[in-house]
């Protein structure tokens, strides 16, 4: 029974020294994250996910139209150079 009672306090000693230079070193222990949190980051990342890929607005369409152009154009004045 005495070899049990020290080997108690031996890893009762172990654990308080452990978490003793833990705290002077700054070290941060992790906690498990619950696959409840872990669920609704899949689902925001998700969500984020399809609303990126949206139909393009009219102002897309506009922009699109004017860089066409602007290409068009310059190749014109390529072909016009050569």
């Amino acid at each position: 029974m005495k070899t049990t009672k020290v080997k108690e306090l031996a890893n009762q000693l172990s654990h308080q020294t452990t978490d003793a230079v833990s705290e002077s070193l700054g070290v941060i222990r992790k906690k498990p994250v619950s696959r409840t949190l872990l669920g609704a980051i899949c689902v925001c990342a998700g969500a984020l996910f399809l609303a990126s890929c949206e139909k393009e607005g009219p102002a897309e369409r506009a922009g699109e139209k004017m860089d066409n152009a602007v290409e068009e154009a310059g190749d014109k004045v390529e072909e016009a150079t050569d």
